[in-house]
């Protein structure tokens, strides 16, 4: 039965934190989920998110614990009554406080300390307990406005994480043709003005990808489905720049990466099996591709990776350099993405294949702390008509990942 797994699980909790409650206050983090299916995946998002809001808050992961009665985790605490009240204050004004539970044990306790005040409906003003008494309100209609607020506020959320990350990568200079704030760079249909009015449109579309993924039931469902995000997100952009190409490239790799960070937070996977799920979400891109792309031909006529290369290889550039931009200049991990990277737009700007293997070996030698040399690289690829567009598209995903690490749990690695 459902609910004796839900029972045992529930004390198997009890037991773990009456264990370490023999040395320490002890904080549980679990989703207030009504119904007996307490691992849906918004319960799972919730966890993550306010296990990974009190861990920027300086306090620990001790454990995580995961079963019928739903994901959650315990920290260890000194001084948790007055933990307590920041929880309390957490849970009634938080957007999401209401869906969530912070429990705290203190040290040799028998029970978890109580609320002053008990806690209201999702759907009225009267207490909790009352309306799961009386049957007040449906289970799928609790569980539809639970999902529904959840979603409005990541979407919210993702939707500036998005805006943050691409203007990260515009407001910089000296990108080798690049469009910057004071330079169109080698582009004469695109501007600084343009490229902020299609990050505007694309970003509250584009995060919907995110959900995708977490609903998904198998890697292999997703790509299809964030296609037609991405093709919406496509015809909103070219509304913006006047049929000008601003970011199509991150459009497909921000709503893959999206779209697999939801998938490994549905399924409470660790961040370390990021790169297999978006292989696993990718396999069926030529079957998704618009086969009249340059990428494409460039592709099956010479073997050039492109894209292809990036999704086969599960994105490992973009994973690596988010590692590198937590302790290196952004120019500097852009310069490395370009020697890392088949960057379509500087192989269709080169012109011949000769001319791009110079122009990436050039730019992925510069030290960007050589003014000099970064002025003069940055003049020749201006001379030359030269872009890399592909490689901008990858350092916004790095910068993208690493600020989904900053919200959410994913356990440790």
């Amino acid at each position: 039965m459902v609910t004796d797994c839900v029972l045992e699980c529930r004390e198997q909790r009890n037991t773990e934190i009456k264990s370490l409650s023999k040395d320490s206050d002890v904080a549980c983090v679990k989703a207030n989920v009504p119904g007996l299916d307490k691992n849906t995946p918004c319960a799972k998002l919730l966890v993550s998110y306010f296990t990974m809001l009190l861990k920027n808050k300086g306090l620990r992961v001790e454990k995580t614990l995961s079963g019928a009665d739903g994901d959650c985790t315990l920290f260890l605490l000194k001084k948790g009554k007055a933990y307590k009240r920041k929880f309390v204050r957490l849970e009634e004004h938080h957007p999401l406080g209401r869906f969530i539970d912070v429990d705290v044990t203190l040290k040799n306790a028998t029970a978890g300390l109580s609320r002053k005040k008990r806690r209201k409906c999702f759907l009225c003003n009267q207490p909790a307990f009352y309306c799961g008494r009386i049957k007040a309100h449906a289970v799928k209609e609790l569980l539809r406005y639970m999902d529904e607020t959840t979603e409005r506020y990541f979407t919210s959320l993702l939707a500036r994480t998005l805006e943050k990350s691409m203007q990260k990568e515009l407001r910089m200079n000296n990108k080798f043709g690049l469009v910057c704030k004071n330079t169109q760079g080698s582009h004469t249909d695109i501007d600084y003005r343009s490229m902020k009015r299609a990050i505007n449109a694309v970003k509250t579309p584009l995060a919907e990808c995110f959900f995708v993924g977490l609903k998904a039931n198998a890697c292999e469902d997703i790509l299809v489905r964030i296609r037609r995000i991405g093709l919406d997100c496509e015809e909103k952009m070219y509304e913006a720049t006047g049929g000008a190409n601003a970011y199509k490239g991150f459009i497909f790799i921000g709503g893959v990466l999206l779209a697999s960070v939801g998938y490994l937070l549905g399924k409470s996977l660790p961040v370390s099996a990021l790169e297999e799920t978006i292989k696993s979400v990718c396999k069926g891109i030529d079957d998704a591709s618009d086969k009249a792309t340059f990428g494409y031909k460039a592709y099956h006529e010479h073997g050039f990776g492109g894209i292809r290369k990036l999704c086969s290889n599960g994105f490992d550039v973009v994973i690596n350099a988010s590692k590198k931009i937590q302790r290196k200049p952004l120019l500097q991990a852009l310069c490395e993405i370009v020697g890392r990277l088949d960057d379509s737009v500087l192989l269709k700007r080169s012109i011949t294949f000769e001319k791009y293997v110079y122009f990436q070996n050039l730019i992925s030698s510069v030290d960007v702390r050589d003014k000099k040399q970064l002025k003069t690289v940055n003049r020749e690829c201006l001379q030359n008509n030269i872009s890399i567009g592909g490689a901008a598209d990858v350092l916004i995903a790095a910068i993208l990942l690493n600020d989904l690490l900053k919200i959410f749990y994913f356990g440790e690695v």
